[in-house]
């Protein structure tokens, strides 16, 4: 599995970035530049629900296996899978615990 680089769920990483930036000012500063930012939190905005849309399956796991998924420790194997989880093929797209996002090699 293909795991994603950082260890924060994105919407964790686009919440703290987005407090820095309007806790030193660049609100005001940048607001002559308002049709940039618009256009790029709709260009970001649209990347990130398409990535969503990809989704095929979503897990919730509980810790340790959480933390070895993650830090890429542990594979899923899928011999044992059952019910909707026999869909499960190369390229699905699982997230796990809603902010980590695997791809199945």
């Amino acid at each position: 599995m293909r795991r994603d680089e950082t260890s924060d769920p994105l919407y964790k990483r686009l919440a703290s970035v987005l407090c820095e930036w309007i806790d030193s000012g660049g609100l005001e500063e940048d607001l002559k530049n308002k049709e940039e930012w618009n256009e790029l939190v709709r260009e970001k905005g649209l990347e990130f629900q398409n990535i969503l849309k990809t989704i095929d399956f979503e897990l919730h796991v509980q810790e340790p296996f959480f933390t070895q998924l993650r830090v890429g420790f542990k594979t899923v194997e899928g011999r044992c899978a059952v019910g909707d989880y026999n869909r499960i093929e190369s390229t699905s797209l699982i997230l796990f615990n809603k902010c980590l996002l695997l791809e199945v090699q």
